[in-house]
């Protein structure tokens, strides 16, 4: 993780999967409260008709006669109950909902975004610590191995060394573990995790070789 953190912020804005969803969803409202307001508008349709017609009065044979009529039909929505109002204001309202919840999701967006990316910084620092507490223990241990069969130290002694190689182990394993689990939440919020970042991440936690 090399780029400063105003870079991954930049990318969860644009690219966090919730908030373009959230942006989908308040543009289908803004929508909808133009296609409910149409609903206040005058409407004008265009009427053609092209006949041709051998039927008389009394339905009786007559020459061949063509009609043609054009007209213009408006109507206007003078009253409907209130029907349209209440439905104008509803589209109102769940656009206000909408924008509510975009900006819940964006400051919740910016807060995974940031801890994630500042844990993953205090991780990458917390595994090589970790590295070197396990080398040193690793070291101890041995070196306490050798004393026993010197006769220098006691059976008990080489034990505890034991056991400070194993929590060294465990906790290197850990500070692995999580600082993996800090960097996929950080592409995740960022919009550009995929399947090369899960094949990278299960590299780093195979067990190293002693």
């Amino acid at each position: 993780i090399v780029e400063p953190i105003e870079v991954w912020v930049e990318l969860a804005l644009k690219n966090n999967a919730l908030l373009k969803s959230k942006r989908d969803y308040i543009a289908f409202t803004i929508e909808n409260i133009s296609e409910q307001k149409g609903g206040l508008l005058p409407k004008v349709d265009l009427i053609l008709s092209d006949q041709v017609s051998d039927v008389g009065f009394d339905n009786l044979q007559s020459p061949k006669r063509k009609t043609n009529y054009i007209g213009i039909d408006v109507s206007i929505p003078i009253f409907s109950g209130g029907g349209t109002s209440a439905r104008i204001r509803e589209a109102y309202a769940q656009k206000y909902i909408a924008q509510e919840e975009m900006e819940g999701t964006r400051r919740a967006v910016l807060k995974n975004t940031r801890e994630a990316y500042l844990n993953a910084k205090a991780g990458l620092k917390r595994i090589k610590a970790a590295e070197l507490g396990k080398k040193s223990a690793t070291r101890a241990y041995e070196a306490m191995k050798k004393s026993f069969s010197y006769g220098t130290v006691t059976a008990i002694d080489v034990l505890e060394g034991l056991d400070k190689q194993t929590k060294a182990i465990s906790d290197y394993q850990m500070s692995r573990y999580n600082f993996a689990s800090y960097y996929l939440t950080l592409k995740k919020e960022g919009g550009t995790i995929n399947q090369d970042d899960l094949v990278e991440v299960s590299s780093w936690l195979q067990a190293p070789s002693e």
